[in-house]
């Protein structure tokens, strides 16, 4: 996929369209997170991704987080 994408014609149209098939597919399950149909762990990276909105509109710095800035 990131093989191709500064080429041109076909293997870019090709690459492109993985990014795009990959970048749904990551929406798709962030969407289930937030909806609660997925389970959540504390402090991993679907986690942080799907509450993300949640934490900024309230806080810049989330106290569940497990690193420090």
């Amino acid at each position: 996929m990131a093989d191709d994408v500064g080429s041109f014609g076909p293997a870019n149209w090709r690459a492109r369209h993985l990014r795009h098939r990959s970048e749904a597919w990551a929406r798709s399950i962030v969407e289930l997170a937030r909806e609660g149909q997925l389970p959540l762990d504390d402090g991993d990276a679907l986690s942080i991704i799907a509450t993300i909105e949640t934490w900024m509109a309230k806080s810049l710095v989330p106290l569940s987080l497990p690193w420090s800035y």
